[in-house]
């Protein structure tokens, strides 16, 4: 956000979100300046994304696979994309009582809950229907193969539970998750560089981010390449 909301902080609310805009098609007229903001990787294309307080900008290329650089999405992988509806309950640490933050079919709830911050003049949603979204915390920790890991995925309590085997964590790096903190304007929910699911961070951090999509039913896995004869595995997709 820019100075004047939230102190340039960000706003935590998905439906508005520069990020969202980013990834989604539609927003091709999203400017700060002269530079496209908007719907950069969706039509790979190169333009300026947002990564610091108040609306600080850097050059972003989704042309290409290079280096740090992410080609955007091909027209066939977009033709594979189902619009959906994303649910953005949020939470915060105390919960009120209602739920266990150590608990992934808890945090499930409070996802699709209608828990939002309502105490500034921003109009926030609990669903939005689009194309590209991000993790969830609850996705996150079903990604690892540990059935522990609901036991130590709140902030400070991690350990190999949540982090062996999850093919999300990025050791030593943050990531966004969709969901907000639900006291406070512009902190959301992020996997913290030491595996846990936190909260300290405002939306004008940039952290890393797992663009996440729904496929239409009629899309087949057309072949499964194991690379080491054992646990790595790529799908290919097709019609």
């Amino acid at each position: 956000s820019d100075s004047n909301t939230n102190g340039g902080e960000g706003i935590n609310e998905w439906s508005q979100a520069d990020l969202m805009k980013l990834l989604n098609p539609g927003y091709e007229n999203e400017k700060n300046g002269d530079s496209v903001t908007g719907s950069l990787y969706w039509n790979r294309a190169s333009g300026k994304c947002y990564n610091g307080q108040n609306n600080a900008t850097t050059d972003c290329d989704f042309t290409e696979n290079n280096g740090n650089k992410v080609k955007g999405l091909s027209e066939e992988a977009k033709s594979m994309i189902e619009k959906s509806t994303w649910y953005l309950g949020g939470f915060d640490q105390s919960l009120k009582g209602t739920i266990n933050l150590h608990n992934i079919t808890d945090l499930m709830d409070a996802e699709r809950g209608t828990e939002v911050y309502k105490e500034d003049n921003i109009t926030r949603t609990t669903i939005w229907n689009g194309y590209v979204g991000l993790m969830y915390p609850s996705d996150y920790a079903q990604a690892t193969n540990s059935d522990s890991c609901d036991d130590t995925l709140y902030y400070w309590d991690t350990n190999d539970a949540c982090t062996s085997n999850n093919w999300i964590y990025k050791e030593n790096y943050n990531q966004w998750t969709m969901s907000p903190k639900s006291n406070d304007a512009s902190g959301v929910w992020d996997v913290f560089r030491d595996g846990s699911v936190y909260s300290p961070y405002n939306a004008r951090y940039a952290f890393l981010v797992w663009p996440v999509i729904n496929l239409k039913s009629s899309v087949k896995i057309t072949n499964l390449d194991t690379a080491d004869g054992k646990t790595k595995s790529s799908y290919q997709l097709g019609r």
